[in-house]
């Protein structure tokens, strides 16, 4: 292949790598455009089927610099987890992981927020003030008005903990009259609670997810359409 040649492929896969990065950010950001265009008033619930006018709407809708969109970077964080896994880093993995849940209850509940007509600004002060605990107790109970399954709960906290035991290690060392056999130091003891998991980490965000997305839509029933307009919008590719 001649260095013409060359240069033409590199700028075609180029092309082909750019379209493919914007359809993934038109993905993302797209529930976001349906939910505000729904409670405006802009989609009309007998088309929703029609993929030419839901783009026609996002194209021309009536957003405003109140229109919001919230980026979602968890799922990488998750790909991290898994590769950290693979090369048999699970302190790594167990943190990317709890970053992951983090990540997706202060979108959750920026979401319900925000829908709910709180400003942002407001948002953020609750978010900044409500340590991991509230957001999983009774901030939860007011904003989503659920608490999640006991057995869900539970496997959270436990990569919440373990994942502290890792950021905030306190050096506990291992001395040479320890007992080998149950040692007492921090390693071993991070080392001993990520054996003692009886459930796969990488599992529990998907979980949460699935948990917070279905109360969504029952608090907004709504906007229970938005799943059926993406469906029109992507399904064919």
């Amino acid at each position: 292949m001649s260095s013409d040649q060359e240069e033409i492929a590199d700028f075609l896969r180029k092309r082909r790598t750019d379209k493919d990065e914007a359809k993934e950010l038109f993905r993302d950001i797209a529930p976001s455009i349906i939910i505000q265009l729904i409670l405006k008033g802009e989609i009309e619930k007998s088309k929703i089927h029609d993929r030419e006018y839901i783009l026609s709407k996002i194209r021309g809708g009536k957003l405003n610099r109140d229109t919001f969109f919230i980026v979602s970077i968890h799922d990488d964080f998750l790909e991290f987890a898994r590769n950290a896994i693979e090369s048999d880093n699970q302190m790594i993995a167990i943190v990317l992981v709890a970053t992951a849940i983090e990540h997706l209850l202060n979108i959750y509940y920026r979401q319900v927020m925000l829908v709910g007509g709180i400003s942002g600004e407001d948002i953020t002060k609750i978010i900044r003030a409500s340590n991991f605990e509230a957001k999983m107790g009774w901030l939860m109970s007011i904003i989503f008005k659920i608490e999640l399954e006991q057995e869900l709960k539970r496997k959270i906290m436990r990569v919440i903990e373990l994942r502290n035991s890792i950021v905030h290690y306190k050096a506990v060392p291992f001395m040479l009259d320890d007992d080998i056999e149950d040692p007492t130091d921090s390693h071993s003891s991070i080392e001993d609670q990520m054996n003692k998991l009886d459930f796969d980490i990488l599992e529990i965000p998907h979980e949460l997810e699935g948990a917070l997305n279905e109360q969504f839509y029952e608090l907004n029933p709504d906007l229970k359409i938005v799943k059926y307009i993406m469906k029109t919008l992507f399904e064919k590719e």
